[in-house]
């Protein structure tokens, strides 16, 4: 009977234990999804205090990844320590809940670091600007990244009991872990916020630590017999490869996560080249990396303790990641084959993003099959488990530390893409090399595969061109460079006298000398000046072809022009027909800067600031149409300072363009609409005066000095009246157009998700039919002029309308 009874205690004590495992997987499911929510949070958040030039990322993501790293080699070694290591999880999710509100409401709701950047932004050299920046990343994220670290360390050593299911659990751990993480990106990127909002998904991450703490403290309070799981199980020393800790396996750790990441980099960067530029291709393709991740732990978890070569499989494995980087790197190189006569559509957007996630999932396996291996051959036995995953973690952190900043920083910049793949695809195979040669006895297989892949791969980098970027049989590539931010072509379109030549950042076209660009960059050069009552100094966000800062010279003012990518100053030097070097002028500084760091931080002010960015979409220009960004804009100017605006007239809905109109015109209440009417283009200009706008002729015709009138002449302005009758509204209509439609801001970035199926499509007409039915302002509501002068305005307004309606026709 005795028997029977302690029997059923087992049984039972099994079953106990089964639901706790059940729960705690489920838990460490949670983590994981709330881990990456704050992440890409925290991501956004930083931005709008430092900027998103590369230096400012990389310390945002250095800072996290650092944070995580410590995090598990200190919750490791105290794991060892503590006699309840399940409580002392508990109030690690607990305090990243209370941490991390604590660094949101610093953030959000005091002054104290954005007084901290602006006087050292004014007053500190490069170095010492970004030491700061440092700092203050670490005093906001270090905690709650240290605490987020701590948790598997310390979940393994409480999981983890037995010798002969280590490499298992382990993986299991890790897999379900890094699902939180996949399921916790995709629904920030996709769902959270889009839907909530940056604040209240935030929250969302913080209330589900809190969840995970409650659940564990109810649980903690049921006894479970956790010694009843090692009853039968064989502790002792494994005669295989992977009994004891090997700490040759710490380098390994470190490269292996260097690769990750600087593959991670890689495959963001070739296709941003192709179109796929935008927070839905950004949240698959780190969704993908995570999925592959999962996969590849879920894998090996079903076989990692039956392997008796665990080296073996190490080895084989790294020289498969290899082979699958080769191959995806020759895709990739002919990428550009199979775009180069395809117009930008919806689909092909659709479908290069999805490219980027299947990619980036197949690599991502084969590592997420690797890390488990590594950490299993190191930590040997079930002894001091904690501490030993602890620093497994560390160092494979670290690695993923210094492979972002050596690959975005070094390796891209100044060796190109296809080098860089190639030390990434060498590295797996060095570490291959290493372990046959050094540390597998029997080395035939892994020997022969390791030579049969150098010859494939070989063949492969070989075979593969050096083209990562879109480029049309009829364009002729006349420069390219490797940014840190970008990667910056000239391409030159057509030949003889229709020839033109077109500016890309990856694959944006930012500027161009076709007749449409050139009237881009003049118009939003000379109409704030033309409209401004005075105007000493005036900025212009991104230098492009140079065109819009030579054009603005010409008013003898001072410019400042603010660009983030510095190769992009290089190749403006293939348009010299309109900047006329203007770098070499004396009254132009260009500042190489993110635009919205650089406003929000220098001490001075502007008579005229002009934003001029590519695509709503594209990277983070959702940032540069926000409420917060126009704000800036506004505190810079002064007291009759003009904010200028280009807006695209098509690639987005009408309803976008009302969103991005009303958000402009929630700071500058007194907003017209401008839009060029002698040729069919494709932009408007949104106009924010402090005042209602006043226009007197005259004074229009006595700005129009020689060079200034010879610089509209080349695009078809010849007087004060014509470029008058280019308002399209004046700003009661801009009121109407704009009443109870929602503003696009930092914490609800509307247009970043809205509408995406109008990306690549070229629509501005559809948009400019819908503007005109809002068009009632007579022109002398805002202009001054002799009866002569009225004469030549009704004309020029007239045809101008004329034009408009032939335009919308013709479409």
């Amino acid at each position: 009977m005795g028997e029977v009874t302690s029997s059923e205690q087992k049984k039972s004590s099994i079953r106990d234990w089964i639901i706790h495992a059940k729960v705690m997987y489920s838990l460490i499911f949670l983590s994981g999804a709330a881990a990456l929510i704050y992440e890409l949070i925290w991501f956004r958040m930083l931005n709008i205090i430092f900027g998103v030039s590369g230096f400012a990322v990389a310390t945002v993501v250095s800072v996290f990844l650092l944070g995580i790293g410590i995090g598990s080699i200190i919750f490791g070694k105290l794991a060892e320590k503590t006699k309840n290591t399940l409580k002392m999880y508990a109030y690690i999710e607990l305090g990243i809940a209370v941490f991390s509100i604590l660094s949101f409401i610093i953030i959000q709701y005091t002054s104290i670091f954005d007084l901290i950047f602006f006087y050292s932004y004014n007053n500190l050299n490069l170095y010492l600007l970004s030491a700061v920046r440092f700092l203050i990343t670490v005093i906001i994220l270090i905690i709650p990244s240290i605490g987020i670290g701590g948790t598997i360390p310390l979940v393994a050593k409480y999981l983890l009991k037995s010798n002969q299911k280590l490499g298992s659990q382990f993986s299991s751990i890790y897999l379900i872990n890094t699902l939180g993480a996949f399921v916790g990106t995709m629904m920030t990127g996709f769902v959270l916020v889009q839907y909530l909002g940056v604040t209240k998904t935030f929250f969302v991450a913080a209330l589900t630590n809190v969840i995970i703490f409650l659940i564990i403290i109810i649980f903690a309070k049921r006894k479970v017999n956790d010694q009843i799981l090692i009853y039968n199980v064989n502790n002792s020393k494994r005669d295989d490869e992977g009994a004891n800790k090997m700490r040759i396996m710490l380098p390994i750790l470190f490269l292996t996560g260097f690769i990750t990441l600087g593959y991670e980099l890689l495959w963001v960067r070739v296709l941003t080249n192709f179109g796929s530029a935008t927070t839905f291709s950004f949240t698959l393709i780190l969704g993908g990396f995570l999925i592959g991740f999962t996969s590849g732990g879920l894998f090996i978890a079903q076989f990692i303790d039956k392997i008796k070569k665990l080296l073996r499989h190490f080895a084989l494995y790294s020289i498969s990641i290899a082979i699958v980087g080769g191959l995806i790197l020759y895709i990739l190189s002919r990428l550009h084959f199979f775009y180069s006569n395809v117009t930008g559509t919806y689909q092909q957007l659709i479908t290069e993003s999805w490219l980027g996630f299947i990619f980036s999932v197949i690599i991502s396996i084969f590592m997420g099959i690797l890390f488990p291996l590594g950490v299993r051959l190191y930590v040997g036995n079930k002894n001091e488990i904690g501490k030993k995953i602890g620093v497994a973690y560390f160092i494979n952190t670290l690695g993923a530390v210094f492979g972002s900043l050596a690959t975005g920083f070094f390796l891209i910049p100044l060796l190109g893409i296809k080098v860089t793949a190639t030390i990434l695809i060498s590295l797996n195979l060095m570490i291959a090399a290493f372990l046959i040669i050094k540390k597998i006895q029997k080395r035939l297989v892994p020997a022969a595969a390791l030579i049969i892949s150098v010859i494939l791969l070989v063949f492969l980098i070989n075979a593969s061109s050096n083209t990562y970027h879109r480029i049309a049989d009829d364009q002729q590539e006349l420069y390219y460079a490797e940014g840190v931010s970008a990667t910056v072509t000239v391409q030159s379109v057509g030949e003889g006298e229709s020839a033109y030549k077109i500016l890309y950042v990856d694959s944006q076209g930012v500027a161009s000398t076709h007749p449409t660009g050139i009237i881009d960059a003049k118009m939003l050069a000379h109409l704030p000046l033309f409209l401004a009552s005075e105007a000493s100094n005036a900025v212009t966000v991104g230098y492009g072809s140079g065109g819009t800062s030579y054009s603005m010279l010409l008013h003898e003012v001072e410019v400042v022009a603010l660009e983030i990518e510095e190769r992009v100053i290089d190749a403006s030097r293939e348009f010299i027909e309109l900047n006329h070097y203007a770098e070499t002028n004396p009254s132009l500084s260009i500042i190489i800067d993110d635009a919205r760091n650089y406003l929000n931080n220098v001490d001075r002010q502007f008579d005229i600031i002009v934003t001029d960015v590519t695509n709503l979409k594209y990277k983070s220009n959702p940032n540069l149409y926000t409420t917060d960004y126009f704000e800036i804009m506004r505190n810079k100017l002064t007291n009759k300072g003009i904010a200028a605006a280009w807006v695209p007239l098509g690639g987005l809905s009408f309803n976008d363009l009302q969103i991005l109109t009303a958000s402009f015109q929630s700071v500058y209440p007194h907003t017209t609409i401008w839009f060029f009417n002698r040729e069919p283009t494709g932009f408007l200009i949104l106009i924010g005066t402090p005042d209602k706008l006043h226009i007197n002729i005259d004074e229009l015709a006595s700005k129009m000095t020689e060079p200034v009138a010879e610089d509209l002449r080349t695009i078809g302005i010849n007087n004060e009246f014509e470029l008058a009758a280019t308002l399209l509204l004046g700003e009661r209509d801009v009121a109407k157009l704009v009443q109870d439609v929602q503003l696009h801001t930092d914490d609800r970035p509307i247009l970043e998700f809205s509408d995406l199926e109008y990306y690549t499509i070229f629509n501005p007409f559809d948009n400019l039919e819908q503007l005109l039915i809002y068009q009632t302002e007579l022109y002398n509501t805002y202009f001054t002029f002799s009866e002569e002068q009225e004469t030549q305005l009704l004309e020029n307004f007239g045809l101008g309308r004329v034009l408009l309606q032939h335009y919308i026709e013709e479409r």
